[in-house]
């Protein structure tokens, strides 16, 4: 038996050994875990103070929410991820924006039940949105979700947590935008209340579904998406203290004095306009720029927006205008010139409508162009209704390029021809019901209107208020109408 001792010895050395090697190496895997908490944890904080530190500075959600998508974005090992805010909830349903998203993240929005991206209309817009993440960004911030519709409308109607597997059968294809495989969905609340979504889009890693794991670290994240989003609204409600009252005021006095002067009549022609701000100052403007003896550039333009931001984008977009028409050739470079400059000086969700209309009065000649604007109503001397509107992208949205083209219309102004341009604060105004005036009330109250330009605006502006009642008015309201007299004596 005792030359087993040697053998027992050794045995107990080599388990011995093992022991110690085995402890070694869990403490170094632990001492990694506990590396990589204290990093997610040093990241979190620096991602929090960079969130208060913009509080200073940024005014709007959407802007400070890119912050938080790029720090969630390293922490989950997904393609990319999307936050939508609430836009607007009734009893029939609740509709989210788009406020911050990173890398490609694919297009939810939909219509009638299908995504945008599955319908023929949007292939070609859909792929200039992904031509780089600028314009991917940029057109997240106009793009929305609403409840029962696709796949995220799910989520808004449960208000639970979902993980998706697109190949599972669990989606169809009309609901299942391109380029999702996989994603994971997380209802955003605050104190109770239904404030948003965030999603993540796809691993990095393979075509693998996301799995409980995953989604338990999601909700973490969430939590601080959740805080970080109240924090923001309760910033934006400090800025309605008396001192960003007095300078908005300041700024309504400033806009009023720049508004030009419409003469009432030139030649056969007369003209009116009017402006109503829905806050303290607007992000609507007008303008009548005389070319020369002969040509009038007339011009209705919105800004993305509503009060102080929208309203500093219309000063600018004004001063372009007033500087672009000392070289005025045509509408479309007109038009060309103007989104080149807008889309240099501007951020990647500021955007301008415009509406331009050039009478040329020695022929009594128009020529329409639209930028992303509403339609232009035609009111012929017989009663006839014209709706014209050129093709053009909103100003701003998109830098020129060979494929960047602004239509124009060319018609004859002619004896008894009535144009109003207007701002959607017009055809959107809504009642208690929260219905809109809508485009066929305005179209049928201008085709019925026999009236000169003024008494025409007046009585759209009365039928107006009457629609909407005790309503606030939700946006800012600008309107222009031009007529030709039936005659040269008339008065």
């Amino acid at each position: 038996m005792d030359f087993l001792i040697p053998f027992i010895f050794l045995a107990c050395v080599v388990l011995a050994v093992s022991f110690i090697l085995w402890s070694l190496g869990s403490i170094q895997a632990f001492q990694e875990r506990t590396r990589k908490i204290e990093a997610k944890q040093v990241t979190a904080r620096n991602t929090l103070n960079q969130f208060m530190s913009k509080l200073a500075t940024v005014d709007e959600t959407f802007e400070a929410m890119d912050i938080l998508v790029s720090s969630f974005w390293e922490d989950i090992n997904c393609e990319s991820i999307g936050i939508f805010v609430l836009e607007e909830s009734t009893e029939q349903e609740t509709v989210l924006r788009g406020a911050a998203c990173t890398a490609m993240f694919p297009i939810f929005d939909t219509r009638d039940g299908k995504t945008y991206s599955s319908t023929i209309d949007n292939t070609a817009l859909e792929e200039k949105v992904f031509e780089n993440p600028r314009y991917r960004t940029a057109h997240f911030k106009s793009e929305t979700v609403v409840s029962g519709k696709g796949l995220l409308g799910e989520v808004i109607q449960t208000r639970k947590p979902m993980i998706i597997d697109t190949r599972d059968g669990q989606a169809n294809a009309d609901i299942q935008p391109r380029r999702v495989w996989t994603m994971m969905a997380i209802p955003l609340t605050f104190e109770g209340k239904f404030i948003g979504l965030m999603v993540a889009v796809n691993r990095r890693d393979g075509i693998r579904a996301f799995n409980d794991h995953d989604m338990e670290e999601f909700q973490q994240l969430a939590i601080q998406a959740e805080f970080s989003a109240n924090l923001i609204l309760v910033y934006k409600e400090r800025q309605k203290q008396d001192r960003i009252v007095q300078e908005l005021a300041s700024y309504a006095k400033m806009q009023r004095t720049l508004m030009p002067k419409i003469p009432k009549k030139v030649g056969d022609y007369r003209f009116a306009a009017y402006q109503a701000p829905a806050m303290e100052v607007s992000g609507d403007f007008y303008d009548y720029a005389v070319l020369d003896d002969h040509r009038v550039l007339l011009i209705v333009a919105d800004a993305t927006g509503k009060n102080l931001p929208a309203c500093l984008m219309t000063s600018m977009c004004s001063s372009f205008v007033r500087c672009l028409k000392e070289r005025f050739t045509d509408v479309q470079s007109f038009l060309l010139d103007l989104n080149r400059l807008i889309q240099a000086n501007s951020n990647d969700n500021q955007f301008v409508t415009l509406a331009a209309l050039l009478i040329d009065m020695s022929i009594n000649e128009c020529v329409l162009g639209n930028a992303g604007h509403t339609a232009a109503l035609i009111r012929k001397a017989d009663g006839e209704l014209l709706v014209k509107k050129p093709q053009g992208d909103a100003l701003g949205m998109w830098p020129n390029d060979d494929d960047t083209v602004y239509e124009t219309i060319r018609f004859p102004f002619e004896r008894g021809m009535k144009i109003c341009l207007y701002s959607d604060g017009i055809n959107e105004a809504k009642n208690g019901a929260d219905e809109l005036f809508g485009d066929e009330r305005l179209r049928k109250l201008f085709k019925e209107c026999d009236l000169p330009p003024r008494k025409t605006i007046n009585m759209i502006l009365d039928k107006v208020k009457e629609f909407s009642g005790d309503t606030p008015q939700s946006d800012d309201q600008t309107v222009m109408v031009i007529s030709r007299s039936l005659s040269a004596d008339e008065e």
